[in-house]
């Protein structure tokens, strides 16, 4: 993720609170941060705000809380969805992780949700948290595990192989998509007491096609789907939304959601 990819996530904006999915992964890593009222706390790539809202409602009106992103099409949708519920300790800015524009240790927590994996640099992106983080400070971020929505990415890896596709890439969520990744990745910067935990949530959808438009428009599965002809994008498609129906119930559609969360002190 780099300024130069804020039109695709400006692009999103107006549907990427319909992506339901994203919102109790978000919140989550909120409660795991164990947050105390009175503190300053950042939240990085903070899109519409869901982590950002839970974490204002945790620290009271004596803390405060920062949500940087850099779509500001995104932020106006957070700043909206804050004064609607009457949340005034919350600034949101148009900041690149990668480039944090705070001093030297300002917070005492810093958040990550769902998102870390998608920047170009993310080691840069550590390194910066660790500066504006306060000794004796917490950060916690979360992704996804390597199985989130596998029945669909299954479909789509046997597609490549049955029609000898064009080399599709790998899903961004790949270099954090296990315990080990992630404990690895946050102690060549520095971090230490590394904590991981895993947990699974669930994603209801109103039905199949529901279920398809938000997983086929996320940044997890829409790489590989961008590389298929529309033809192909077609017949498979509907091969998926075939295979959907044998998860419908009169609730709609429900897919697991394997996640993971990393909570590391700076010291």
């Amino acid at each position: 993720m780099t300024n130069n990819d804020e039109p695709l996530f400006n692009a999103g904006a107006t549907v990427y609170d319909s992506f339901t999915f994203l919102r109790s992964p978000a919140e989550l890593t909120a409660e795991k941060a164990e947050l105390l009222p009175g503190q300053k706390v950042l939240d990085i790539a903070c899109g519409s705000g869901w982590a950002t809202m839970k974490v204002a409602r945790i620290v009271g009106e004596k803390g405060h809380v920062t949500g940087i992103d850099i779509a500001d099409k995104l932020l106006d949708v957070a700043r909206w969805k804050a004064a609607s519920e009457g949340l005034m300790n919350i600034e949101y800015l148009v900041g690149d992780a990668q480039k944090l524009s705070f001093d030297d240790n300002t917070y005492d927590a810093i958040l990550c949700a769902s998102s870390l994996f998608l920047f170009k640099d993310i080691p840069r992106v550590l390194s910066e948290c660790y500066r504006v983080l306060k000794t004796d400070s917490t950060m916690v971020f979360s992704t996804f595990g390597k199985n989130v929505f596998q029945f669909v990415t299954k479909l789509i890896n046997d597609w490549i192989t049955q029609h000898e596709t064009n080399v599709f890439p790998d899903s961004p969520i790949s270099v954090t998509d296990s315990p080990e990744k992630c404990r690895e990745v946050f102690v060549k910067e520095g971090f230490e007491n590394v904590e991981i935990f895993e947990e699974t949530c669930v994603a209801h959808f109103h039905d199949k096609e529901e279920c398809w438009r938000q997983i086929s428009g996320s940044l997890i599965v829409r790489p590989r789907l961008s590389c298929l002809t529309p033809d192909d994008h077609k017949r498979l498609k509907e091969q998926i939304l075939s295979e959907l129906e044998k998860l419908v119930t009169f609730q709609g559609v429900s897919v697991s959601l394997p996640l993971i969360f990393c909570a590391v002190n700076k010291l």
